[in-house]
C-alpha cells in the first residue's frame, strides 16, 4: 500500500470516534500509528481542552510525547500519569519525566504501593457548548517501537459513560484519598 492511502487510512480510523460511539481496532504489528495519530490530531484540534493519559513504556523518539508537547504548545492542558516502576524502563521514564515537566504538562507519578499498568487515554473536547470525552482503553503500551512487534487491541469510544469511567481510573490516581466509585 501507497504511504499515502496508509496515513489516509490511520487519519480516517483516528477520526472515527467523532462519527460513531465505539470504534474497536485490531492493530497488528505497527498498528500503533492509529493511536499516534489520534493524539497527534488531538493536538491540534482548536476544540480539545484536555488530553490525559498514562503512560508505561516509550518509544526513545516517541511521537507520543512529541504530540502531548505539542498539545501544551496548542494551549491545552496535559496530564500524563507516568509509570516509574516499569521494569527496565524506569531511568527512561524519570527522562521522559523531566521532559515534559518542562514543556509545561502535568506530570503524575501515582501512588507507590500500585503498580499502574493500564492504557488509557482521554480527550476532552468542547462540542456545540457541551464537553464530550473521547476514550481509549489499549492493550499495548503506547510505545511506537513495540507497536512494530506485537499485535494489540484498542477500543476508541465517545460513549460517555465509559470515557467517564476513565476519568475516574485518572482521579483515582492523581487524588488517592478520595473514595472513588466504579460502575
Amino acid at each position: 500500500m501507497r504511504a499515502g492511502a496508509v496515513r489516509a487510512r490511520r487519519a480516517m480510523a483516528a477520526r472515527a470516534c467523532a462519527a460513531h460511539a465505539c470504534v474497536s481496532v485490531l492493530c497488528p504489528r505497527g498498528g500503533g500509528a492509529v493511536f499516534t495519530e489520534f493524539l497527534r490530531q488531538a493536538a491540534f484540534d482548536r476544540k480539545v481542552t484536555h488530553i490525559y493519559i498514562n503512560v508505561y513504556r516509550l518509544a526513545s523518539q516517541s511521537r507520543v510525547i512529541n504530540s502531548l508537547i505539542d498539545a501544551v504548545d496548542n494551549g491545552k492542558n496535559v496530564t500524563v500519569v507516568v509509570e516509574l516502576r516499569a521494569r527496565f524502563d524506569e531511568e527512561a521514564n524519570i527522562e521522559w519525566s523531566k521532559r515534559m515537566k518542562d514543556a509545561g504538562i502535568k506530570v503524575v507519578f501515582g501512588n507507590p504501593n500500585i503498580k499502574i499498568h493500564s492504557k488509557l487515554c482521554v480527550v476532552s473536547r468542547e462540542e456545540r457548548g457541551v464537553k464530550q470525552h473521547y476514550a481509549h482503553f489499549g492493550t499495548g503500551n503506547f510505545n511506537e517501537k513495540t507497536a512494530k512487534i506485537y499485535t494489540d487491541y484498542a477500543l476508541f469510544t465517545k460513549n460517555q459513560e465509559l470515557a467517564q469511567e476513565a476519568l475516574q481510573v485518572f482521579d483515582f490516581i492523581i487524588n488517592p484519598y478520595r473514595n472513588v466509585k466504579f460502575q
